[in-house]
């Protein structure tokens, strides 16, 4: 059906953009980071996702105007840098690039993408030790991945504040 073929392809674009990311971040960074290719080749999500089709239809449709529609897949592919810079240990440079999609995100007021967005920035700063600002990011994509009912995110962003307040106590 039309309506599967293009969930299928944003999907499959999102993994582009993904497998993209890393390979950039692996010729950009240093030596050290580049040793960190096994992780990062692993953390990538895998294409096969592409064929869940309950998945990709729980997913909320972009935005219909396609100018914001473009920018926020525009910025999902941020995101996908900030997911390569982590892997690589890149943490205080995956944390500036959260920083700046969050606040774009925040600017847009597309809320499955702020959601995202502030659950990588919390992801950096909990990496960057800064337990408190990450607790709050967390708490907030928690809050708007169940309003958004996106079950996936509800339970990385639960999981990830166990791991914080812990750190925070």
């Amino acid at each position: 059906a039309p309506e599967i073929i293009d969930l299928r392809m944003r999907c499959l674009q999102r993994r582009r953009a993904e497998l993209q990311e890393a390979v950039d971040v692996l010729t950009a960074v240093d030596p050290e980071r580049v040793a960190r290719a096994v992780t990062l080749a692993s953390s990538l999500p895998s294409p096969s996702q592409c064929n869940d089709v309950e998945t990709l239809r729980a997913e909320q449709p972009p935005p219909e105007d396609p100018a914001v529609a473009s920018e926020v897949e525009a910025l999902y592919d941020r995101l996908a840098r900030v997911r390569s810079l982590n892997a690589a240990a890149a943490y205080e440079m995956a944390l500036a690039e959260a920083e700046a999609v969050t606040e774009r995100a925040e600017q847009l007021g597309y809320m499955p993408l702020l959601a995202s967005a502030l659950d990588w920035r919390g992801s950096q700063r909990s990496s960057n030790g800064k337990y408190a600002e990450a607790q709050a990011d967390l708490e907030r994509a928690h809050l708007l991945a169940v309003e958004l009912g996106d079950d996936r995110l509800a339970v990385r962003t639960a999981s990830q504040l166990v791991e914080v307040v812990g750190h925070l106590r």
